[in-house]
């Protein structure tokens, strides 16, 4: 996201006994915004990714970002009391912006995916990409993939190419139900 309203990419240090080279410094900021971070995530549910600085006014959404650039530079710097005060004041931004996009009815993330079953292998295709930790809350069982992944995945197979493609063109609404086994030569005569 641009903007400066993409939460801070840090890497997580854990405890020194798993991670022998992270500092005493580096694990507290961590920890000192892990806070933050569990109220991002459920933002991100809420409103879809990153999206809640989209849907509040210009002067909110300047603010919230000039609080994160302020934690990042604490981060950088690796200062956990600054990274725990800026910590503190992204989330009161998380929460006026909450609270600013509630009042002025803006759509939250909406959980709507298609669901598929093809003889076993569950899976869905998300409407909108950003609102996955909405559709993953709804059903935290399912795998989801966006439109995009699956036309990469149509374009890898060479789904896409000729012999969907010609089945397309000569049967409009046709519907492919199985990739595999023998080539079938489109243009042989059908045999009956």
């Amino acid at each position: 996201m641009t903007n400066g309203t993409q939460r801070p990419r840090r890497q997580k240090k854990g405890d020194r006994l798993l991670d022998r080279t992270a500092s005493q410094n580096e694990i507290e900021c961590d920890k000192a915004v892990a806070v933050m971070d569990r109220l991002a995530i459920q933002m991100d549910e809420r409103w879809a990714v990153d999206r809640l600085p989209e849907l509040v006014s210009v002067e909110t959404a300047q603010k919230y970002g000039s609080a994160l650039a302020k934690l990042n530079a604490a981060l950088e710097a690796g200062e956990p009391q600054e990274v725990a005060k800026r910590a503190q004041v992204c989330m009161r931004g998380l929460k006026a912006m909450n609270d600013e996009a509630e009042a002025a009815g803006q759509p939250k993330a909406a959980a709507e995916f298609l669901e598929y079953d093809l003889d076993g292998f569950r899976f869905g295709v998300l409407k909108d990409p950003d609102c996955w930790p909405a559709c993953k809350k709804v059903r935290p069982d399912l795998k989801f993939y966006t439109m995009r992944e699956v036309a990469l995945a149509l374009q890898e197979r060479g789904l896409s190419g000729p012999t969907i493609s010609k089945v397309k063109d000569l049967w409009p609404g046709a519907q492919v139900t199985r990739i595999g086994g023998q080539n079938v030569d489109l243009e042989d005569q059908i045999p009956f």
